[in-house]
Parts: C-alpha cells; structure tokens; sequence
C-alpha cells in the first residue's frame, strides 16, 4: 500500500447504519456473531476486523441481508429494516455498493452489461452514458475487458468488475468483505484508491477485514470484532 494518502476529517454527521446487539447461531447450535454493535456515521470509513473465521463474512450477509439475525436490530437512517417492506429493503440495497466473494456476476452479457445494468438498478433505470461505463473500466485497469464476458475472466479481474459495478453507483455505502484476500497487492492498491475517492465525496465504507493494517494510511475507525466463547 503507498503512503502518499492524506488523512481527512471524518464527516461524523448523522448516524447512517446502525447495528444493535446482532446475534446469529449456526443451525441455531454454535454462536457466530454475539452481541455485536456497531454504529457507522454517513460519509464515514470504518474497518472491522478479526481473525479468519470470526464470522465477517457472515456479518457482511446479515448487514445485506443475505441472512437475518436471530436477534438484534439493523437500522438505516433511523428505520428498522426488519420493520421495512421488501421493496423499501431493496431500494436502500440499490444505493449500497456491496462487493463479497458471493456476490453475482451475470454470465448471460459483457463486462460493460454488468456494470450498465449496475447503475440502472441504483438509478431505478435512468439512462447510463458510455462514458460512466468506460469510466468505471478504465478506473480499475479493465478497459480492455468492457466486451468480454465474466466468464473469461480471471478471479482477480472478476473481483475487480464487482467492484467497477459498486464504484459506478456512487453508492451511499460500501460493504466490502475480504478485498485483500481476493486482490493482489498491485490490484488492491487500485482498488482502495477508487474507494477512497468516493469515500472524499461523501460515500461511506465499511470493510471487513482480517489484514486491518493495511488500511491504516487510510486513518478510518477500527472496530475489532470479539471472539465468541
């Protein structure tokens, strides 16, 4: 990681997403997540990291709802979203940039499909520019790739498109699972660069991580997350 990044004041300005007291039990036996509160503020970074295995990225599918809890509560903006409707969940989802190694890839079009199809869903299907598309390609070293299918791509390049998708949706949150385990260090330098300017204009992030030093040029909030015994 270069040391050239420039800390900023973070906007701690109201209170985006809240996590309060999330337990979650593996086949309702053996605890994964205990007690776990966390509060992130809009337009702030916060690393939360722990050993492989913790249960990060289970926390990353209970935040976006790929899992529910079995207890606690999860509020964006002060509104339960247990508590919101099913398309309320999705549009607050359509401004989020979330990128994991479950996160879907479509197969049935490019590369450059992906990342238009990306930007109408957070658009709720406003017109997307070429010039959006190429940016988004060219911000992450993929600009020869926009016509190729994800399938021909290699994992560091799948991963890479995941993230363009996410970038080019501006989004109100990042939720970013493991990125240093999937990218080498040269792409996850690319990578964090592109998040930190979002970052810089307003989005908020948060990253799941077992490597936390490696963000620390980047001088956001560490939250560790405790050991369940």
């Amino acid at each position: 990681m270069p040391g050239s990044y420039i800390p900023r004041v973070i906007r701690r300005s109201s209170e985006y997403l809240n996590l309060s007291h999330l337990n979650l039990a593996y086949r309702g036996s053996r605890l994964i997540i205990s007690d776990f509160s966390l509060g992130v503020a809009a337009g702030e970074g916060v690393v939360v990291h722990g050993p492989a295995g913790i249960g990060k990225t289970t926390l990353a599918r209970v935040i976006t709802g790929k899992l529910r809890p079995d207890s606690g509560e999860i509020s964006v903006d002060g509104k339960s979203l247990s508590a919101s409707s099913a398309t309320a969940r999705a549009e607050i989802l359509a401004r989020w940039g979330v990128v994991s190694d479950d996160s879907t890839l479509l197969l049935d079009r490019s590369a450059g499909e992906n990342v238009r199809t990306s930007i109408r869903i957070s658009s709720h299907g406003g017109q997307v520019s070429d010039d959006d598309i190429d940016s988004a390609f060219r911000r992450f070293g993929l600009a020869a790739r926009r016509s190729l299918n994800p399938s021909s791509l290699s994992s560091v390049e799948k991963f890479l498109l995941q993230l363009a998708m996410a970038w080019a949706r501006s989004p109100l949150l990042f939720v970013l699972d493991d990125l240093d385990s999937a990218l080498d260090s040269q792409s996850l330098t690319l990578a964090i660069d592109a998040i930190r300017e979002r970052y810089l204009s307003g989005s908020a992030v948060l990253l799941l991580t077992s490597s936390p030093e490696l963000y620390l040029p980047l001088s956001w909030r560490h939250v560790a997350i405790p050991m369940v015994r």
